[in-house]
């Protein structure tokens, strides 16, 4: 299967924006692993106040990652808090269960290394960070400099500017920056953004118009409803 058929099916796979973005990233090889969360917000796995994963919806979600060649391994199923205030079915403060699922040549180190009970020390940071594909001056930031990273966040700042299209290139970046080598560190991003906006313009302008569609106040859309986003990436 070349790259373009790859697209067209993580295009059609009914993930977040924020998975398939990622997923079509580590396709594309401009990013070495990712973790994908699985769920499933249709009204007929709703009971009580949870929505539980269609255990069929997971096996086709695998067997398609399977055809992309992209390897993977099956992580543990957590029972999720939705966050922010929209209503979905009449019914607010839902629960979703997720399946963690890790892609990659090394998925089954990150796999581990997420597994893994011990507190978060620098060297697990590290080397997540190494997994995940950061640069490495900003993982030596994050894990022994911390007064070098920069102080707001990437997602408190593009919430406050839903429609600030200058500030496209900081939805790619999924780590904080370090003062000492900010403008280094946002090269990474902006390969990222580059990469996403030509193979898969339609996967890029829903990135880019998330937060837009997260305002306060808005009636969720049929895919939020369906996905009920919790993060941003």
């Amino acid at each position: 299967m070349d790259l373009a058929q790859k697209v067209k099916m993580i295009e059609a796979l009914e993930l977040d924006i924020g998975e398939k973005k990622n997923l079509l990233l580590v396709a594309a090889g401009q990013k070495p692993n990712c973790i994908l969360e699985i769920r499933y917000c249709l009204k007929d796995y709703l009971k009580d106040d949870t929505f539980y994963l269609n255990p069929y919806f997971l096996t086709d979600i695998l067997q398609k990652i399977d055809q992309t060649g992209l390897r993977y391994e099956q992580g543990h199923t957590n029972i999720k808090e939705t966050r922010g205030k929209h209503r979905v079915y009449g019914l607010e403060n839902l629960k979703i269960e997720t399946k963690l699922v890790y892609i990659g040549s090394q998925a089954a180190t990150l796999r581990d290394i997420l597994n893994n009970p011990e507190p978060k020390h620098p060297r697990w940071h590290e080397s997540f960070g190494r997994l995940m594909g950061f640069p490495e001056t900003a993982i030596q930031a994050f894990c022994y400099n911390k007064e070098d990273l920069t102080q707001e966040s990437t997602f408190s700042l593009l919430i406050k500017n839903p429609y600030d299209r200058s500030l496209d290139i900081l939805r790619f970046l999924n780590f904080k920056t370090s003062k000492s080598n900010h403008q280094e560190e946002i090269k990474h991003a902006k390969r990222q953004h580059d990469t996403i906006k030509l193979l898969s313009p339609k996967i890029y302008e829903k990135v880019i118009r998330w937060e837009e569609t997260m305002q306060e106040g808005q009636p969720p859309t049929e895919e939020i409803k369906k996905f009920l986003y919790t993060s941003a990436n």
